[in-house]
């Protein structure tokens, strides 16, 4: 008899960019040399809100279920801060100050996963964009333009990996009510 393990995946909550940011943020990431760690793909450019791990169906289920009492926010983020994570080597570029509603929505979706039994696998709450990995410094650059953030809600991701790197899917988006 053959054993089927249970399908695990691994989600996040994260604001996804509209067309103009994301536009933004490729235009900060050309500006740096060629060579320079591995830049995330476009598509997958994304702000972690909060990162809930490996869960089982039955999880996901219910944190997607729930993700949608959450109070969710128009916020517009200054990404104005080129900055690196040395340790898991990875350029990121994030706001100088985080606007509270930002942090509430973060706060929001941690408290979800508390009740749920999950202890997010990862603290998140410094709100950034990763560029690229395997960088171990901030490279240097020339001064760029803040990318502005304009976010109205979240969206539950989850990342898959293949034989050609990771892609994001969006799973579930919680926008702002009307």
């Amino acid at each position: 008899m053959k054993i089927v393990e249970p399908r695990v995946r691994r989600l996040f909550f994260a604001a996804l960019p509209d067309r103009e940011t994301r536009a933004g943020l490729a235009t900060v990431l050309r500006a740096f040399p060629d060579g320079i760690g591995r830049p995330v793909a476009v598509e997958n450019l994304h702000m972690t809100l909060v990162f809930v791990g490996a869960v089982n169906e039955r999880c996901a289920y219910w944190v997607r279920d729930r993700a949608d009492q959450v109070p969710r926010f128009h916020v517009d983020v200054s990404l104005d801060r080129l900055d690196c994570f040395r340790e898991a080597g990875a350029l990121w570029l994030g706001p100088t100050a985080t606007p509270q509603r930002l942090l509430e929505m973060a706060g929001g979706l941690t408290l979800l996963l508390k009740d749920c039994g999950i202890a997010p696998e990862r603290d998140d709450s410094r709100p950034h964009v990763t560029l690229a990995r395997k960088v171990y410094d901030v490279p240097a650059h020339d001064s760029f333009r803040p990318v502005v953030w304009r976010s109205s809600g979240f969206s539950l991701m989850e990342s898959i990996s293949s034989p050609r790197g990771v892609r994001y899917r969006s799973v579930q988006y919680y926008g702002v009510p009307r």
